[in-house]
């Protein structure tokens, strides 16, 4: 992987860990690829475009089960609450503010950037993993629970 690749995710992997211990209070660890959970199910994948100094997208996938923690947690709503748009809302929150904290720590506080709405989908395992194997993503636990993150320049 090139110096410049591996700045980028390592970044990425801050940014995240950052947003989800501050903002979710859950603790946080990099994993390394071949500890990716492979039998995840219900798995949900966020993404969003971002242009300005530099233009690309970043991508963010995380179990069900972890979306509903961080519904939980940041968007205050009771457990028997959580439904398919809490998920949603919720995964794309971490994204939005996933993003924001990379680019300004990437390329400082003085870059402007425009930042789309992050759309969400459904994904498979297989996409899962493929996601996980891409030599630009990041795969993080927190508490348990993994997450997968991306970004594209």
């Amino acid at each position: 992987m090139p110096d410049v690749q591996r700045r980028d995710c390592e970044f990425l992997a801050e940014s995240l860990q950052s947003v989800i211990e501050k903002m979710v209070f859950m603790i946080t660890d990099a994993l390394d690829d071949d500890e990716l959970d492979t039998g995840a199910v219900d798995l949900l994948r966020a993404e969003m475009e971002f242009s300005g100094s530099r233009s690309g997208k970043a991508v963010l996938a995380a179990q069900s089960d972890l979306c509903a923690e961080i519904a939980e947690n940041i968007l205050g709503i009771d457990h028997d609450d959580v439904d398919q748009s809490s998920l949603e809302d919720a995964l794309r929150e971490i994204l939005n503010m996933t993003c924001g904290q990379y680019l300004t720590s990437r390329w400082g506080e003085e870059q402007v950037f425009d930042l789309t709405v992050p759309g969400v989908t459904t994904i498979d395992t297989e996409q899962w993993t493929e996601l996980a194997q891409d030599e630009q993503s990041v795969v993080i636990d927190a508490e348990g629970y993994q997450m997968v993150a991306a970004v594209y320049i």
